[in-house]
């Protein structure tokens, strides 16, 4: 959906400690009820994050453009493996 509802879910992590260890435990339960597109579900379900601050430090990363969700990092290996060969 959008860079706002990625911060809603950060803002909650912070006020509600059981829904901050969902996430970390069973991001994919925790987040059900978000509106949230692949991409953004994969910035929190394909993080090692171990705490806030590292799901908020792959947020950013995301937001940046660092953080490439894993299908798009599939579909490069995929391209750099057609063009090898």
């Amino acid at each position: 959906m959008s860079l706002h509802a990625m911060q809603n879910v950060l803002c909650r992590g912070v006020v509600d400690r059981a829904f901050l260890a969902d996430l970390l435990a069973t991001p994919e339960a925790a987040l059900a009820s978000y509106d949230l597109s692949a991409d953004e579900l994969a910035v929190f379900t394909t993080s090692s994050a171990g705490s806030l601050v590292d799901l908020a430090g792959a947020v950013e990363a995301w937001r940046r453009g660092e953080l490439l969700p894993v299908r798009s990092l599939a579909t490069a290996q995929a391209r750099r493996l057609a063009l090898a060969s």
